[in-house]
């Protein structure tokens, strides 16, 4: 049905039956497997549509098990037979994806944009990144979780159409901030699918070369999980953006199955410690031990460390205490818009941030 969606047509399957099916296929797919020498690991959201109690032609028997699965999905995963309760969440997501369609292909929009959160330097204590964070204030639904956002994206066939809209939105936003004096790296998250978009280096390019912003100016970034979906691509795709000089980070590290020999061979130049193992850091001897190891381990292999999850003082001090590089999270600063985060950096030629003050 699409890169990595499947159908499985069962004849004169009865509910018990298809249920089982469903559950050896999940089954099977949770099964690790040897990609080039690294091993690695896959999971399945499976949706059931059952005829003729669901749907009485194939299109629709289609759509409502796409339906399930998506409800699957959003559950974390397993299967998920289609339920009639279901319809209302079909029927907003349709409007959420017809809607993120306009807004993709308007030339400028003001419900779709960014939010920019720093990032601080332990080292020299100033405010020398950002990460950029999407959000849809949607003038039915509200502010969306931007997960979702990036999900409708993945299954409707619009990532590659939000990473464009994401990526200029971030550039030019940096450039802005480069015409008045402030130079700063910006971080953007790419997805899983936009490892496989052929033109992805040279619209990223193109773009740095428009705006007449250095490449290591940019800095993109894929989780672990995600880099584990298909390990040869990521690092064939990862090396391509370090050739036209952008910078590459593994977010969300420890939280996926990624080796160590694996890690070695990626041409990335950050790790950002996930949030989950920062925390509790400072009152939790495992967390602690985990993150110390991690800053370890990175720097023996060159590369710089970024702590998430910053909230309160003493975890901040620990960090700089076991030589992390960055730090980020609410006490540094939160999401922000464009003019805020302006405004918050060049205060701190007068001041230091009232978050990182002692």
């Amino acid at each position: 049905l699409g890169g990595d969606e499947f159908a499985v047509l069962l004849t004169g399957a009865t509910d018990a039956g298809s249920v089982q099916v469903a559950e050896k296929v999940i089954e099977a797919m949770a099964e690790p497997f040897v990609l080039h020498g690294v091993t690695v690991k896959s999971t399945a959201s499976l949706g059931i549509a059952m005829y003729p109690d669901d749907a009485e032609d194939a299109d629709l028997l289609t759509q409502r098990a796409d339906v399930a699965m998506y409800v699957a999905k959003r559950s974390g995963g397993g299967w998920r037979s289609y339920s009639p309760a279901d319809d209302q969440s079909s029927i907003e997501r349709l409007t959420l994806l017809a809607d993120l369609h306009d807004e993709l292909t308007r030339r400028t929009t003001e419900t779709l944009g960014l939010h920019y959160q720093p990032v601080l330097d332990l080292a020299g204590g100033g405010i020398t990144g950002v990460e950029a964070l999407l959000r849809w204030d949607h003038p039915s639904f509200g502010a969306l979780d931007p997960e979702m956002v990036v999900g409708l994206a993945e299954v409707s066939g619009l990532v590659n159409d939000l990473a464009h809209h994401v990526v200029r939105e971030a550039i030019t936003t940096g450039r802005r901030w480069r015409d008045r004096g402030v130079d700063l790296c910006m971080a953007v998250n790419l997805s899983a699918r936009n490892l496989y978009d052929a033109q992805l280096t040279d619209w990223i390019s193109a773009l740095l070369r428009e705006l007449d912003v250095p490449p290591s100016s940019l800095k993109c970034e894929l989780t672990e999980s995600q880099l584990m979906d298909d390990p040869a691509l990521s690092l064939e795709i990862l090396g391509r953006l370090r050739d036209i000089g952008v910078r590459t980070a593994i977010d969300d590290f420890g939280t996926g199955y990624s080796s160590l020999s694996y890690l070695r061979r990626l041409p990335v130049d950050e790790i950002k410690i996930d949030r989950s193992f920062v925390l509790q850091m400072a009152d939790d001897r495992n967390d602690r031990i985990i993150v110390r190891t991690v800053i370890d381990l990175a720097h023996n292999l060159g590369l710089r460390v970024l702590a998430e999850g910053v909230e309160d003082e003493r975890t901040l001090q620990l960090l700089r205490s076991l030589g992390c590089d960055e730090a980020q999270g609410h006490l540094v600063g939160r999401p922000m818009t464009a003019d805020r985060l302006l405004a918050c950096v060049r205060s701190q030629a007068s001041a230091p941030l009232p978050t990182t003050r002692r």
